[in-house]
């Protein structure tokens, strides 16, 4: 009985140190995830912003151009959809 005792004892053991091992590899498996997400999301967002301020420079250097071909503030601000105050400013700095 006591080789029985042993054997389930060591069964049990060896159940215990798998589902211990099997939980901290879930647990290295799922921070692997989570970081791999977060990067993802990182240059998801990076990518958004950089796209953003490229169309941003495009209109700034659309209206710049509308400026030197002599077009007034309120039709740069209709065609740009660009707030009037703002193409008056970007006026002010091209005459500057």
């Amino acid at each position: 009985m006591s080789n029985t005792t042993n054997t389930s004892e060591g069964f049990l053991e060896d159940i215990s140190e798998r589902l211990a091992y099997l939980n901290r590899e879930m647990a290295l498996s799922d921070e692997v995830t989570n970081r791999e997400s977060a990067i993802e999301k990182g240059i998801e967002i990076g990518h958004e912003k950089g796209l953003a301020e490229g169309q941003l420079k495009t209109r700034i250097e659309m209206i710049y151009a509308m400026i030197a071909d002599g077009l007034d503030d309120e039709r740069i601000s209709r065609i740009t959809k660009e707030p009037l105050e703002e193409v008056t400013r970007i006026r002010k700095e091209v005459k500057n």
